[in-house]
């Protein structure tokens, strides 16, 4: 097996003390993914008025939004799930609010560590357990418990961003304590390397049904290639990724495609089988170097990084998004610019996930609650960083608070 990543070493000794498109459309991932910002984009100061984190999917909408609502000091915090480009990801130490709980605390990562960090942070204090007994019961069946070091009790994070809801086992419709809102629509694609070094040249024609049978560990022919996952005498090889554990792409997916997210089948994995670099979701590394490699990529991550606005880092890598069911991840809007296919079969909303107490009044309620909130009335940043426009023919309206989405009663929080 390859050998564990950087990043897995360094998160088990810091934080164990707690639990194509067509080619003709997407073709220019192989030249502009070789492109690559150094900008990173957290929050420029750390006494925000509120302060979030968690997925990667959302973390750059969030922080263009956050800086077009502005204030002085700025009014959205938002922490990045990690800086730097893959395979030298990290994920230290920050200190998101100026008190000494919340100095020096580990950078959550990923929607799973996003949800996590905001219940410890607020376990311990009005109208959460106080008991650091409490059982952490996680964001998704399909989640890992990957450790946090967010201090119980601290009040270090005031929100989430998550990309995926809270699965049926943490649903708790009238004593939930947190609230997942929703605010945009996202597809997830699945990407290869660049064409003409990908030898997965039937990708565009996958069907989703295709993608389940590969993702649990069945051989699909396409045309006249049969892939096998990991390989197999006569036929092509795949390997099937799915980025870290705690990430709501990763439960996203294998919930979608049929698998377990937490122990994964044999031909799933999350580390490449080319040089053991751990999969970061919406980073091409993995398939750029790995030419049987086709892992999940956020269509609104892959938009986001292709147009490159202020503070969005490219980690495409080159790395090319496929049809699904003959339907492509990108249409071409006004202007010549490209945007989200809400009709890709694979979509979700995403979420920032507020304390339920917060849901009627307040800061947060302002910010995150209803159409007319801040964050929902910016329409033209969530469309810039990839996203569609949630709306009547979508589960829920933008800001919607839903009972469904309503998690964590005392007993699992």
């Amino acid at each position: 097996m390859p050998p564990k990543s950087l990043h897995e070493r360094e998160m088990y000794m810091k934080l164990k003390s707690f639990v194509t498109v067509g080619v003709a459309c997407v073709g220019l991932a192989a030249l502009a993914g070789t492109f690559a910002s150094s900008a990173v984009a957290d929050p420029p100061a750390i006494s925000n008025s509120v302060v979030t984190s968690g997925s990667d999917t959302t973390q750059d909408v969030l922080n263009g939004i956050a800086k077009t609502i502005g204030g002085t000091p700025q009014t959205i915090g938002s922490w990045d799930a990690f800086t730097g480009l893959n395979p030298i990801h990290t994920h230290g130490l920050i200190t998101p609010k100026s008190t000494a709980a919340c100095t020096n605390i580990s950078r959550p990562n990923g929607s799973g560590d996003g949800v996590n960090s905001l219940r410890r942070a607020k376990s311990g204090t009005t109208g959460f357990p106080a008991s650091s007994a409490q059982p952490m019961s996680h964001l998704s069946t399909d989640d890992v418990a990957t450790p946090v070091s967010t201090p119980l009790g601290s009040l270090c994070w005031d929100a989430a961003r998550s990309s995926s809801g809270p699965a049926a086992n943490v649903v708790d419709s009238t004593g939930g304590l947190l609230q997942f809102v929703p605010f945009a629509l996202d597809a997830v694609s699945a990407s290869t390397g660049p064409t003409g070094t990908t030898h997965i040249t039937n990708a565009n024609s996958f069907t989703t049904q295709n993608l389940k049978d590969l993702y649990t560990c069945h051989a699909v022919t396409v045309g006249t290639i049969t892939y096998t996952p990991d390989g197999g005498a006569g036929t092509t090889p795949i390997h099937l990724y799915v980025p870290q554990a705690g990430s709501g792409t990763r439960s996203f997916w294998a919930s979608t495609l049929g698998f377990n997210g937490t122990t994964l089948p044999t031909c799933v994995h999350d580390t490449s089988e080319v040089d053991g670099t751990s999969v970061q979701e919406h980073d091409g590394t993995v398939v750029a170097a790995d030419p049987d490699g086709i892992a999940p990529f956020s269509i609104a991550q892959w938009i986001a990084q292709f147009n490159h606005p202020t503070g969005v880092t490219d980690r495409r890598h080159g790395a090319v998004l496929h049809t699904l069911d003959s339907v492509t991840p990108t249409v071409t809007g006004s202007g010549g610019s490209t945007l989200l296919n809400t009709a890709y079969p694979i979509k979700r909303e995403v979420f920032n996930v507020i304390p339920q107490s917060a849901v009627a009044s307040g800061l947060l309620h302002n910010l995150f609650v209803t159409t007319s909130s801040q964050v929902c009335s910016d329409s033209t940043d969530i469309q810039k960083y990839g996203f569609g426009l949630l709306s009547s023919t979508t589960p829920h309206l933008c800001g919607a608070v839903d009972s469904a989405l309503r998690a964590f009663g005392p007993s699992t929080f």
